[in-house]
């Protein structure tokens, strides 16, 4: 506030101007050499909400825009809320799509939490479990404790999934904060994870969901290796290797995970899949 800085983008739009059939919200995600990001991801400490469990205080104060009310709204400023608003009621029969990348899927995914946190508030607008048609997030790190991943399981995976949690091979960014004793954070859902060679795999979790194995270490090593080679060679629409990429895949030796992040992978994993798996995710 003091600085009068937006540092949390959100855009939202509908598939068509008129009688429009799906509403997407997506977050920004991490950008490289923003500090403010930085402080966000790293920002391990909890905060615990009513009745919904204990979440990650950096991704919430992103989402509330540095307020922690007593009781969790939906995050968004007015001016936002109001756009939101004035789209569904411009399109009364869309349903609701929300993703993003990295730390814009750990937002999604807290935003969505306040969602059905404040069901009843929000039905004179929509019904969110009517209206929500699926979170789709990439690369997302742990955003709650375990009953913050009971709340969600029991909102948004039943009676149907709702949830796609995709994670491409050994993306560090999906494996922190650790799942442990001492940081206590949880995923909720299935995976849908997308190997080295893009293979897509439906999985209680990913391999290695801390990374703190010796296998591991080796394996990555390897991967990374594999990754840097291929990228040679890759061709077509669905791969878009860049002069940043390469030097990650590179990096990826000293620090297993960091390329495995890049939406280098995952937009190849979503196009080679499409046609395999339609009623997974649906890519233009």
């Amino acid at each position: 506030e003091f600085q009068k800085k937006n540092s949390t983008p959100v855009f939202i739009f509908a598939d068509r101007e008129t009688d429009a059939g799906a509403i997407i919200l997506a977050f920004w995600g991490t950008e490289s050499f923003n500090a403010y990001d930085w402080c966000t991801d790293l920002d391990f400490s909890w905060y615990e909400l009513p009745q919904l469990g204990r979440v990650h205080l950096g991704f919430l104060e992103a989402l509330a825009t540095g307020t922690l009310p007593q009781t969790p709204t939906s995050g968004l400023p007015d001016f936002c809320l109001r756009t939101s608003t004035s789209i569904l009621r411009n399109h009364r029969n869309a349903k609701l799509y929300f993703t993003s990348h990295s730390l814009g899927g750990a937002l999604a995914t807290l935003f969505t939490s306040m969602l059905f946190y404040n069901r009843e508030e929000n039905r004179a607008f929509y019904n969110t479990e009517d209206d929500l048609a699926a979170l789709c997030t990439f690369g997302q790190p742990r955003v709650g404790d375990e009953s913050f991943a009971s709340f969600m399981n029991a909102s948004l995976n039943k009676p149907t999934m709702r949830y796609f949690r995709v994670v491409y091979n050994n993306d560090m960014v999906a494996r922190v904060p650790f799942d442990n004793s001492l940081f206590g954070f949880k995923h909720f859902g299935h995976c849908c994870y997308f190997t080295y060679n893009y293979t897509l795999q439906i999985l209680p979790d990913e391999p290695f969901p801390n990374f703190f194995s010796p296998v591991y270490m080796v394996l990555s090593r390897l991967y990374a290796l594999f990754e840097l080679v291929q990228s040679f060679f890759m061709s077509g629409r669905e791969f878009s290797e860049t002069r940043l990429s390469t030097v990650a895949r590179i990096a990826g030796f000293l620090v297993p995970g960091i390329p495995g992040h890049s939406l280098v992978n995952y937009m190849p994993a979503l196009l080679i899949n499409h046609s395999k798996h339609r009623n997974f995710i649906h890519v233009e």
